[in-house]
C-alpha cells in the first residue's frame, strides 16, 4: 500500500508539472501584450509600462519566465495579479494566494453539497432504477436522467433563477446571503452530474446482477432487495467512486458558469474574470489548483476502490509484495 501511495504521489507531481508547462506555454503563445490591457484606451507612460513588464518578468524569454515561475511556485510564491488600474505609477496587483484564498471558501460551500447530492441521489437513484427497471417509475427515472443530460448547465441555472428567484421570489437572485442563497446554485451544479451517476450506477449494477457473482446469493434465497442494495452495490462502489472522481472536472467547469450567473465571488467567477483580464499569473494558479483537486479526488476514488473490492486489494498486495 505504501508503494501505491508513493507511485500515486509521483504521478500527481509529474502531472502538475506537465500542466504548468502546457498552460504557461499556451498562454505565452497568445497574441498581444497582456500588460497593455491594464491601461485600457489610454496611452501608457513608457517608463511605467517598462517597469510593469519587468515586475511581471514579461521582458524575459519564455523559458526563463517559466523557470522563474517554477522557482516561485515551489517556494510558495504564486506571484501577483495584474494591477487593475495605473495612474502614473508602477505597482503590482494583490498576491495570487490572497485572491484565491478569499474566493475558494465560497466555492467549497457550493461543491460539497453538490457532491453529496451527486453521490447520494446518484447511487440511490441507480439502485431504484435497477430494482424498478420493468416498472413505470423506473423507466420514468431513467428517461428523466437521460433528458437532463441533454440540457446545458447554463440553461438549467438560468431556468432555476428565472422561475424560483425572479417569478416566485423564493430565493435570492445573486450572491450568497443566508442559506437560501445556496439552494439554486447547488441544485444547478448537482443537476449536471447526478443524472450521469444515476445512469452509471444503474448500468454497473445491471452488469453485476447479470454476472455469476450473485448466483450463490440467489441460491440461498436471499431477498432481491438485499442482493441489489448490499452484494451488488458493494461490488459496484469502486467503479462508481472512480466515475464520480472523473466527473469532478466537469463539476468545476460548471462552477464557472453557475458562479457567473449567480454572481458568486468564488473560484469559478475568478476563472471568468482572469480570462477577461488576461491575467496569466492568476489563470495558471487557478488551473494548477483545479488539477490538484481532480488528482486528490482520483486518489480518494482509488482508495475507495481498493477498500470496497477484495480482488483489487489482492492485486495491489501482489504488486507491492
Amino acid at each position: 500500500m505504501r508503494g501505491l501511495i508513493l507511485r500515486r504521489a509521483l504521478q500527481a507531481f509529474l502531472t502538475l508539472l506537465l500542466v504548468t508547462l502546457v498552460i504557461h506555454g499556451a498562454l505565452a503563445l497568445l497574441p498581444g501584450e497582456p500588460m497593455r490591457g491594464v491601461f485600457g484606451p489610454r496611452r501608457p507612460d513608457p517608463e511605467v509600462f517598462d517597469a510593469l513588464r519587468k515586475m511581471y518578468h514579461l521582458d524575459l524569454p519564455w523559458p526563463l519566465r517559466y523557470l522563474n515561475y517554477l522557482q516561485d511556485l515551489f517556494t510558495g510564491d504564486w506571484g501577483n495579479t495584474l494591477p487593475g488600474d495605473v495612474r502614473g505609477a508602477a505597482y503590482v496587483g494583490p498576491p495570487v494566494t490572497t485572491v484565491v484564498s478569499a474566493a475558494v471558501p465560497s466555492s467549497i460551500r457550493l461543491l460539497l453539497p453538490a457532491l453529496i447530492i451527486q453521490v447520494g441521489a446518484g447511487i440511490l437513484g441507480g439502485i431504484y432504477a435497477v430494482r424498478r427497471r420493468r416498472e413505470r417509475s423506473g423507466v420514468a427515472l431513467y428517461t428523466a436522467a437521460v433528458l437532463l443530460l441533454g440540457i446545458p448547465v447554463v440553461v438549467v441555472a438560468y431556468w432555476l433563477q428565472m422561475v424560483f428567484a425572479w417569478n416566485l421570489d423564493w430565493f435570492p437572485t445573486i450572491g450568497l446571503t443566508g442559506w437560501r442563497a445556496y439552494v439554486l446554485p447547488v441544485l444547478s451544479l448537482a443537476l449536471v452530474t447526478t443524472p450521469l451517476t444515476i445512469l452509471f450506477t444503474r448500468s454497473q449494477l445491471q452488469d453485476v446482477l447479470l454476472s455469476g457473482f450473485v448466483k450463490p446469493a440467489r441460491a440461498r434465497a436471499i431477498p432481491e432487495q438485499r442482493i441489489v442494495g448490499v452484494h451488488a452495490l458493494r461490488a459496484s462502489l469502486g467503479p462508481v467512486a472512480t466515475f464520480v472522481a472523473a466527473t469532478f472536472g466537469q463539476l468545476l467547469t460548471a462552477l464557472v458558469i453557475v458562479e457567473t450567473i449567480f454572481r458568486i465571488p468564488g473560484y469559478g467567477h475568478l476563472v471568468y474574470d482572469s480570462l477577461l483580464a488576461r491575467d496569466r499569473t492568476l489563470l495558471i494558479a487557478l488551473v494548477v489548483l483545479s488539477t490538484a483537486a481532480v488528482l486528490v479526488m482520483n486518489f480518494i476514488a482509488d482508495m475507495i476502490h481498493i477498500a470496497a473490492d477484495p480482488r483489487v486489494r489482492e492485486q495491489v498486495a501482489t504488486k507491492t509484495a
